[in-house]
């Protein structure tokens, strides 16, 4: 049986001698046999026929030369990543993640970012509000899945921002309703909105409204 050249998006069926999609059935199938499948020490797995192939030869270095290009992309990915992260912008700055330069923020494009992170804090405290999601991870991979990028937010920092927000305002409608005169009636009308206040110094924060008002 002679060896196929499928797409990238397909792998070969040893037992068709078909291609078939990678996110198929049977693709998953195939490629979750390919794993379980071990080459020796001078070898490796062609996965596209699904055979073990010399290192040294045509094929294995070709194979070899794909991985350490796909590691090498990976690797520049992640710390272009970790660099946006860890720069750090003056107060009346904002990073631009195209460049990786801090901006001012009443320029042309310092403004237009503020507004673009405006909506992405908009889309954060949306789907808190909602109880769509209870962790960070949750958010990720909603944001993910909207193809929304993120990396160069502080997204913690955003989250923590967001529901320490809510709570304030809740706090706030609570004391204006007068429908709670004690500290335990706060933390009891809370819980039922389902909104967590154990992160914060709950009272401190409520003689503060007090005082404030």
């Amino acid at each position: 049986m002679s060896s196929k050249k499928c797409k990238k998006d397909e792998i070969l069926n040893p037992n068709s001698n078909r291609c078939v999609k990678r996110n198929g059935s049977v693709g998953k199938k195939v490629l979750a046999e390919m794993k379980k499948k071990k080459c020796k020490d001078d070898e490796i797995l062609n996965t596209v026929s699904n055979r073990c192939v010399k290192r040294s030869g045509a094929i294995g270095k070709k194979l070899l030369t794909e991985i350490t290009k796909s590691k090498n992309i990976r690797r520049s990915r992640s710390k272009n990543i970790r660099r946006s992260r860890s720069k750090k912008c003056d107060e009346y700055e904002i990073l631009n993640p195209v460049t990786n330069r801090c901006v001012k923020l009443n320029g042309q494009t310092g403004r237009k970012l503020l507004k673009k992170m405006d909506k992405f804090k908009e889309t954060i405290r949306e789907l808190i509000e909602n109880n769509k999601v209870e962790t960070k991870g949750d958010i990720k991979k909603i944001l993910e899945e909207s193809s929304i990028q993120y990396n160069h937010y502080d997204l913690k920092k955003i989250i923590s921002d967001i529901l320490y927000d809510i709570l304030i305002e809740n706090i706030k409608e609570l004391i204006d309703s007068g429908k709670v005169n004690t500290l335990r009636e706060i933390k009891k009308e809370l819980k039922k909105r389902n909104i967590d206040y154990r992160c914060s110094s709950l009272k401190e924060i409520v003689i503060d409204i007090m005082n404030n008002d």
